[in-house]
């Protein structure tokens, strides 16, 4: 690539746009050219701008030590950025800075890469904008994120930031450095140089790696012996598994027979839940019996409304027409009074319409005769209004005069007050300008100093550092001295105490010698089978026994209950014969009496005929219907007696019937259950001897079991077998427990002696571990101490250089008392020097300014003046005139205006006029009022006529219905009907209550009767227990916790010992699933352990020093390359081995001299082939066609400056680039043109670039 064109604007010391175009002449045909300015002036921010454009960095700024973020915070002057901000480089005082570079490629493009930053209101910073485009062959923007950007602008131009500095900007000062340094600080140097620092990072890291692959290794063994732990000897394995699955059998025993428990124990319960829920459903359904009688009434009342129901709409519409005849009738005689007042209202509309015709007719007349006055007023109404605006905006001129007059007045004073306070401050800053001259020296070098300060401020940091880093490995070595010894100690101490646990387990070996664990527990498990075989045997013998006893009684219990339940049914068949009886009575009692309350008993009486049943009485004779009122009242009277106690004997019977019912299905279900729960013992009892004939092994008289066998003598055999039994067992457990006590301190102590030697086996580790890190350490320490001297001597050289430079007196005491502080100072002060010489410059041209605004505002202060007088005097004249014409317009229409005064006789018409339609209207409305009353009024007594013949047909229709029901039915009335019909009763919920209560009735009954068959089918199932003596819910209960027991401690010892046994099968396991893992750990620890002892140290030496090596020697050739082309004389040989140079002149017959005998123009050239050589190297190929160049030494003879330019010469042809030399001597300034000069500008501190 190749730089085409640069532009700075507002950078450093640069105030404005500067700009330098490599493709005009003088510097388009140039091949060298020189880069030249004073100390200061600000050539070094020329390449500041090619990078900030390019990759948004300045070399200035690199390696800058930054502030603290508590310094950061509180210091205003910095703005919140560090100091290695690239953003610090705009000039200070500017509110924006930028940088562009235009540069082209081999290809033929052209691009454009520019960097720009801006200050906000607020005083702080913005973020860098950057911005890159191809300009030429075609125009192209590249958008994205500043990063995106970056990696664009790397592609085109093939470097990134680090090549680019290498490349385009030589290092050959540094080489200078290279070639006059020591031996320790060769090293160093060209690492900078060439950046293979990363090659040391990669040697620690790979020693690192190499480390951690062999710990990981250690730690794998380590982890295997852990999981290892639990392993069992053969020998062990083969007990534990006897013991198992010994325990299992057990265990298997056990849960059968807590099931067998638990079954017993449930029966029991269910049994009691059955009966109570027997009980429970019974007095349900009795319940439900009583509820559906209680209902019969509401059943009568709802039988009777369904026989009426037919007629129910015909007599609503009855009701309805009888209800619209009163209402038409109302409606009728209201209408007459509505007419008589509408008549009334027409007559007064009228008289109101007359009246209103006459006011209309008068204000006509009065507007026709006040019309020439409102034309003339109208007239004036104009002139007047032009008037006023007329001096309206005189008096608004004469304010503005005015105002304006004021304004110059104060504008005047203002002015000289300004004059004479600029005056002051003039003198002011001239004042202070005198005192800040004497540090000019140090002002002209202040970006060298602030460099210096900085390096000087690192190094002393870094040595203060180093100091810190001795001082704390030394304290680390003590550390681990005292840890070693710790360590050490703690190692005999496990040592001695696994020797003794290994003596306490041999002990408890001996005493378990001779016994077998899982034979005692066998004898032991088989004496307690059988213990647990007699109690089962007891408790069901018992059970046997008192089967025998409850089936001699339920026979006889069966028998007495089938004689009681012969008798009830003889009794039930006689009490619903008397029932039936009494129903009948009652109903022909009930149908006379309703007869006897009717209102046509005399028509009734009237048409008995003799022999035929009366309706009332039923008597077939019949007295003469002209008896007596006595005699009819007596008969009415006894009729009510007798229904009522018909009434009460069949309810009495009824009851009775139901209580009697109630009592016959308990006792047939009492009855079903007994013979249901007899066939059960029976096959309970032959379960029970099935089951016996599994104890018959117990003894040889435990073979018969039938009723006659002596049952007592039998339980007093069983108890005596259990207690011999149990005493065998409890003997074995004694001797088990005591076996198991010594097995326990045998398994506790192997699992300590293992856990002992793993402690061993890791303090041993430790140990080494502590005496490797000892070593490492030691090493650290010698490279530390290494840099510290290193430090002191820098140190001490950039003290020298700043005292000469800095013109502060006591300096170093203040810099090494607050060394941030020092700095702001000489930056304050610099910025002090800027600011006073920029101000001066100011406020001599605000002076002249000043002079020339002064003349102006008193030429404005007199036209002010003049024209006020004027406007006066117009406004005088105009105000005359209208006042003439406002006395004309009084005279004319008065107080109104002549619009007023015609709107209101306007509006006086329209109101008489609106006044006489309203009149018209209102006639209308109560003429058409009148006429609809008379309509409505005919028809309501149209429709009143129509309403009473319709209610006379209904009444006539409902008089037929009734005749022939009560020819047919118990006889009713209407009354009976508006009764029934009005009656709020919800007859609904009434039939849906009855129809209810009839479905509970059955569902209770056959609840009852699934529960009594629940009841007999749990009492019939075999086995069950009875409920007495061992077989109690309490003693079940008791003896199943009891089980549990016992199932609980032979669970948590079987579960302990297939814990061991897990626990051995999961280590070997796991243990093979990580020989895999720790083959392959081995296997990459070797490879790295290979590539450690190849290019591995802990301080990264070893990798550094042969990639340091290498690259040397392609840098010497690259540069005896270069160096055939700048002076064939010379060439560069690499003694091997070392970083040391040798020059072979071979003008001399190939003489080898050190390069430190070198001249100074000697030195220049092979400094420069040096560094084309390391550009060379960092250009990978690629085609640069910009160089720079800091010549970087002093005065020079003649033939050294020969020898100088005759490189520079060759390097522009042979080379064929385009090279800058920035210059800091005459010497080279006089020999290279053209030339970009940096000058001071005299005031600011300002400079420009010109091209010469």
């Amino acid at each position: 690539m190749k730089i085409d064109k640069v532009t700075l604007n507002n950078l450093t010391s640069f105030e404005g746009l500067q700009t330098i175009d490599f493709t005009t002449e003088p510097l388009r045909s140039a091949g060298l050219f020189a880069i030249t300015g004073d100390t200061g002036a600000g050539k070094s921010t020329l390449l500041d701008a090619i990078c900030l454009a390019l990759y948004g960095r300045a070399p200035r700024l690199d390696g800058v030590e930054k502030m603290n973020s508590e310094a950061l915070a509180t210091d205003s002057t910095v703005k919140g950025i560090q100091t290695d901000d690239v953003r610090n480089i705009m000039r200070r005082g500017q509110k924006e800075a930028s940088a562009v570079v235009e540069f082209s490629t081999p290809d033929g493009a052209r691009y454009e890469a520019a960097w720009s930053c801006r200050k906000k209101r607020t005083g702080n910073y913005d973020t860098v904008a950057r911005s890159f485009r191809q300009i030429a062959p075609k125009k192209k923007s590249f958008d994205g994120r500043n990063a995106e950007l970056q990696e664009e602008i790397n592609r085109v131009v093939g470097l990134d930031y680090m090549q680019f500095s290498r490349t385009v900007m030589l290092a050959q000062n540094s080489f200078a450095s290279f070639l006059k340094a020591r031996k320790e600080e060769k090293s160093a140097l060209l690492e900078k140089l060439t950046g293979t620092e990363i090659y040391g990072r990669i040697s620690m890291r790979i020693h690192e790696k190499a480390a951690a692959a062999t710990a990981r290794v250690k730690a794998e063994e380590s982890h295997i012996e852990g999981i290892l732990h639990n392993r069992l000897t053969p020998e062990e394995l083969e007990d534990l598994e006897t013991d198992v699955n010994r325990l299992t059998l057990s265990e298997k025993q056990l849960c059968s027979e807590q099931e067998m428990v638990k079954s017993q124990i449930n029966w029991l319960v269910d049994f009691a839940a059955a009966e109570a829920k027997v009980k429970q459903l019974e007095e349900v359904d009795l319940q439900a019996r009583r509820a559906r009688e209680a209902m019969r009434t509401d059943l009568l009342r709802l039988r009777r409304f369904d026989e009426l129901q037919p007629v129910q709409q015909l007599y609503r519409d009855i009701v309805l027409r009888r209800s619209d005849v009163e209402r038409l009738q109302r409606q009728g005689e209201a209408l007459y009074g509505e007419r008589t007042e509408a008549k009334k209202t027409v007559q007064a509309a009228s008289a109101a319409l007359d009246t209103a015709r006459e006011q209309e007719a008068a204000a006509l007349a009065q507007l026709q005769q006040q019309l020439p006055g409102i034309n003339r007023g109208r007239q004036l109404s104009g002139e007047i209004t032009g008037k006023e605006d007329t001096i309206k905006r005189l008096e608004h001129r004469k304010t503005q005069a005015e105002v304006q007059l004021h304004r110059q007045c104060e504008a005047h004073a203002a002015k000289l007050a300004t004059i004479e306070a600029e005056h002051k401050e003039e003198k002011e800053l001239q004042v202070r300008f005198q005192a800040l001259s004497t540090h000019r020296v140090m002002f002209d070098k202040i970006e060298l100093i602030k460099d210096k300060l900085n390096s000087f401020d690192s190094e002393t940091t870094q040595h203060a550092e180093n100091l810190n880093a001795t001082e704390k490995l030394q304290r680390i070595l003590r550390d681990i001295s005292g840890k070693l010894e710790e360590t050490e100690k703690e190692q005999n101490e496990k040592e001695s105490a696994l020797s003794v646990q290994k003596s306490e387990l041999l002990m408890h070996r001996q005493a378990n010698k001779g016994l077998n664990g899982a034979q005692l527990q066998q004898k032991l498990a088989e004496e307690s089978n059988r213990a647990t075989g007699l109690r089962h045997a007891a408790r069901l013998w018992t059970r046997i026994a008192n089967g025998y006893e409850e089936l001699d009684e339920r026979r006889a219990k069966i028998a007495r209950d089938a004689t009681n339940l012969d008798q009830l049914k003889k009794s039930l068949e006689r009490l619903e014969a008397e029932a039936a009886t009494a129903r009948d009575l009652r109903e022909r009692r009930r149908q006379a009496y309703i007869l006897s309350n009717s209102e046509n008993i005399e028509i009734l009486r009237h048409d008995l005929r003799e022999g035929a049943p009366c309706p009332v009485c039923g008597a077939t004779h019949h007295p003469y219907h002209t008896e007596t009122e006595r005699e009819l009242g007596e008969l009415i009277s006894n009729l009510e007696t007798d229904y009522n106690e018909a009434c009460d004997l069949a309810d009495a019977k009824l009851r009775q019937l139901d209580d009697l019912r109630l009592q016959m299905a308990r006792a047939e279900s009492e009855l079903t259950l007994e013979r249901n729960y007899f066939t059960s013992l029976e096959a309970r009892q032959k379960a029970d001897e099935e089951e016996w004939q599994t104890f018959a092994t117990l003894d040889n008289s435990f073979k018969e079991c039938s009723p006659t066998v002596n049952r007592q003598a039998r339980a007093m055999m069983i108890g005596l077998l259990l207690e011999n039994t149990q005493r065998a067992a409890e003997e074995d457990d004694v001797t088990l427990k005591t076996f198991n006590f010594h097995q326990g301190f045998i398994d506790r102590l192997t699992i300590e002696v293992e856990r002992l030697e793993n402690q061993v086996r890791e303090t041993a580790s430790r140990l080494g571990a502590l005496k490797t890190e000892r070593q490492v350490r030691m090493g650290s320490l010698e490279d530390v101490q290494a840099r510290l001297r290193k430090s002191e001597r820098t140190t001490e050289a950039l003290y020298v250089d700043l005292d000469e430079m800095i013109t502060l007196s006591g300096w170093f005491s203040e810099w090494k008392h607050n060394a941030e502080n020092f700095r702001r100072r000489i930056v304050s002060l610099y910025d002090e020097w800027l600011y006073t010489t920029n101000k001066l410059e100011e406020k001599a041209q605000r002076t002249f300014q000043l002079g020339e605004e002064l003349k102006s505002v008193e030429e404005a202060e007199a036209e002010a003046n003049r024209q006020l007088e004027e406007t006066v005097n117009e406004l005088s004249m105009q105000r005359n005139e209208l006042s003439d014409m406002q006395e004309e317009m009084r005279r004319l229409v008065g107080k109104d205006t002549p619009a007023e005064l015609e709107a209101r006789l306007n509006a006086f018409i329209r109101k008489t006029q609106q006044e006489t339609q309203t009149c018209i209207a209102r006639l209308a409305e109560a003429n058409d009022r009148l006429n609809r009353l008379d309509g409505q009024h005919e028809n309501v007594e149209q429709a009143l006529e129509a309403g009473r013949q319709e209610y006379n047909r209904k009444s006539s229709e409902m008089d037929l219905w009734i005749l022939k029901f009560n020819g047919t039915h118990t006889p009713t009335q209407f009354s009976e009907m508006e009764t029934l019909f009005t009656d709020p009763t919800d007859w609904n919920a009434i039939r849906a209550e009855i129809a209810r209560r009839d479905e509970a009735c059955l569902l209770a009954a056959h609840n009852a009767n699934k529960a009594r068959e629940d009841f007999i089918r749990l009492k019939a199932l075999p086995g069950h227990p009875s409920g007495e003596g061992e077989e109690t819910p309490e003693a079940l209960q008791a003896h199943l916790q009891d089980l549990q027991q016992r199932h609980e401690t032979l669970s948590a010892e079987l579960l302990q010992l297939q814990s061991r046994l897990k626990a051995h099968y999961d280590s070997e396991a796991a243990a093979a699933k990580r020989h895999e893992a720790l083959r392959q750990l081995e296997e990459d620890a070797t490879e790295w352990g290979r590539l450690d002892d190849l290019l591995g140290s802990s301080t990264g030496k070893k990798f550094r020093e042969l990639a340091q090596s290498y690259t040397f020697r392609l840098l010497v050739a690259q540069a005896n390359h270069h160096l055939s082309h700048l002076s064939a004389r010379y060439r560069l040989v690499n003694i091997p081995g070392t970083l040391t140079l040798e020059i072979e002149d071979r003008d001399m017959f190939d003489e080898r001299r050190y390069v430190s005998s070198l001249s100074g123009g000697e030195t220049f050239v092979v400094c420069l082939a040096l560094a084309l050589g390391l550009a060379s190297l960092s250009a990978h190929n690629l085609s640069i066609g910009s160089l720079f160049i800091d010549e970087g030494f002093g005065n020079l003879d003649q033939a050294s400056l020969n020898l100088v330019m005759e490189a520079l010469s060759n390097l522009e042809t042979i080379e064929g680039r385009k090279v800058g030399v920035i210059s800091h001597t005459d010497q080279i300034r006089r020999q290279i043109s053209p030339q970009i000069q940096v000058r001071k500008l005299p005031v600011g501190g300002r400079s420009e670039i010109v091209v010469v």
